[in-house]
């Protein structure tokens, strides 16, 4: 055993010293300090880096789906699972503080609520128009764009609708508009005004008594397709607040052109179930105005209102956290302990060994 002990001294890269061949100095011992001092300070800010992390994001081609036809005659439970497979559920909340809830309609792919093709290809929503509560009025009155100084809005006056369905993985069409009877009465007014009829009528304010009740101002609290991505910087269909503003007092038609991008939260449990992972979704918008003279000389197929058109993005964002893995972390730790006392060691010698060759060529 003894003979194999010092068989192995020879490969000992850690070559002790007798203490008592050991000195020590004030400078040593300050030396020592600013190394343990960097060291801590060091290790906190890659401990602190390593909690919050980095956030990275990555582009990737989205998961193709397949959805599968719908037989003929289903039973209620079958209709309801396939009613959620290749489909996502959308939440929506929207007030018109001027528009009554006779006048409006909900259009989806050119199917509408009032007609009833609506609940048709949408068996299970909870879309309703309502009047729009207290705590809806007061919300938009404190939005910084609001001013209305020539009526003050009241729950009788407006309408709000709320309420969530489902839709499929597609580009579609969701509409918030005037219904028919509604557009005819505006309709019947604006062609008054070009003939000439009741001219004063349709001037400065005569002619907002005369379309006020048609206002098309409106505030979306919200439109959610699918689970919305918690750490998106922007989220343009909450809280949007539109005061139209025309010569035709406030009639018009919004359009909405929204893109749907997936998103994936990347995990070690997530990556591993990824084929399984619901998409999160975040939203990109672009915002034009249509006035209703164009409305009538271009024949628009829609009516005054907010239009919304959405499109799937083939493109998907994986979101990391960007914390490094454990085993990562510790040898950087481990590392930083390592590294700053060899490299003070290392200058210490330099400057050491420098001095004392000043010394000799001194002597």
């Amino acid at each position: 055993m003894a003979v194999g002990g010092r068989g192995l001294r020879r490969y000992d890269a850690f070559v002790k010293t007798r203490p008592e061949m050991r000195t020590k100095s004030a400078v040593g011992g300050i030396i020592t300090l600013v190394a343990s001092t960097t060291a801590v300070l060091l290790l906190f800010a890659q401990l602190i880096q390593y909690i919050i992390g980095s956030p990275q994001h990555s582009l990737h081609l989205a998961i193709s789906k397949s959805v599968p036809l719908r037989p003929l005659h289903l039973t209620p439970l079958q209709s309801k699972i396939l009613n959620r497979v290749g489909t996502i559920p959308v939440q929506i909340k929207v007030t018109f503080p001027h528009l009554k809830c006779q006048r409006l309609d909900v259009i989806h792919d050119g199917q509408s609520l009032s007609s009833g093709e609506f609940s048709k290809h949408h068996p299970g929503h909870s879309i309703a128009l309502e009047r729009p509560t207290s705590a809806d009025i007061q919300r938009i009155t404190q939005q910084p764009g609001f001013h209305d100084v020539n009526r003050e809005l009241t729950t009788a006056t407006g309408c709000t609708i709320e309420g969530e369905m489902r839709v499929g993985l597609v580009a579609g069409s969701l509409v918030i508009s005037m219904n028919t009877m509604a557009w005819t009465e505006v309709t019947t007014l604006l062609t008054m005004g070009r003939m000439g009829v009741r001219e004063e009528a349709v001037n400065g304010e005569h002619q907002h008594k005369l379309f006020k009740d048609f206002n098309c101002t409106h505030y979306i609290h919200h439109v959610r397709f699918g689970t919305p991505f918690p750490y998106a910087h922007d989220q343009p269909l909450e809280n949007r607040y539109n005061h139209i503003e025309n010569s035709f007092s406030g009639i018009a038609l919004e359009q909405l052109e929204v893109k749907l991008v997936p998103t994936f939260q990347a995990g070690v449990i997530e990556a591993a179930a990824s084929s399984f992972q619901q998409p999160m979704y975040q939203t990109s918008v672009n915002v034009h105005q249509v006035e209703p003279a164009t409305l009538v000389q271009r024949g628009v197929p829609q009516l005054p209102g907010l239009w919304l058109a959405y499109d799937f993005s083939p493109i998907a964002v994986r979101h990391s956290g960007g914390r490094d893995n454990i085993l990562v972390f510790t040898s950087s730790l481990i590392s930083i302990v390592g590294g700053v006392f060899v490299t003070v060691g290392m200058l210490t010698s330099c400057l050491v060994h420098s001095a004392k060759a000043v010394s000799k060529k001194v002597d």
